[in-house]
């Protein structure tokens, strides 16, 4: 039973130190053998759960990105108040990284034009990730919290706002402009017709 935890624990950290290297330096910058130091694991274990470079970044997108959104964007769902909670959570600039950008966005920058492997991961992520946005609006829809409409088009909008305002915040090293984004964003949710 121990040698199963190891070996997952070794897998985990290795996802874990790979998706912070990639974000923090894009995945082209980051070899293997700084995943490795970091980790603390030996290549052998690396190629014990990943074939190679990809496979792991794959298994990042995968993976950490999804449970990154699902423990963002779970509670959001099964609030009573979706939308509020919804606007409470993007409001706060401190639950995003605008020195860093948005993980997701910075891959997709990097590595969806690499190959069809990466794009239908990093599509399969932002789908997930508007999926969460969507059951939220769908349930705000539900109990009167916000009027009926396209739950699923609106869900891509936020997103999009969201990342655009984390990129252009990062770029200018400016939170207030991702703060009036999302307050933009907020006031043209709340008036929909």
């Amino acid at each position: 039973m121990s040698d199963m935890k190891n070996t997952s624990n070794t897998r985990d950290k290795l996802l874990t130190v790979a998706f912070e290297t990639f974000y923090t330096n894009g995945y082209s910058a980051t070899g293997l053998n700084t995943i490795l130091d970091i980790a603390g694991v030996q290549k052998g274990s690396l190629y014990h759960f990943f074939s190679s470079k990809k496979e792991l970044a794959l298994a990042v997108i995968n993976e950490k990105i999804a449970e990154r959104f699902a423990e963002r964007y779970t509670a959001i769902v099964i609030s009573e108040q979706p939308l509020h909670t919804l606007f409470t959570f993007i409001s706060n600039p401190a639950n995003f990284d605008l020195k860093r950008g948005c993980p997701l966005g910075k891959l997709v920058q990097e590595l969806a034009g690499l190959d069809d492997d990466f794009r239908t991961a990093l599509a399969k992520a932002y789908i997930s990730y508007e999926g969460y946005i969507e059951q939220a609006l769908l349930k705000a829809m539900a109990i009167g919290e916000l009027k009926q409409g396209d739950a699923k088009k609106l869900a891509t909008f936020i997103v999009s706002v969201i990342g655009g305002a984390i990129q252009r915040a990062k770029l200018s090293d400016n939170e207030e402009l991702f703060i009036d984004s999302i307050e933009l964003l907020k006031k043209y949710i709340s008036h929909l017709d």
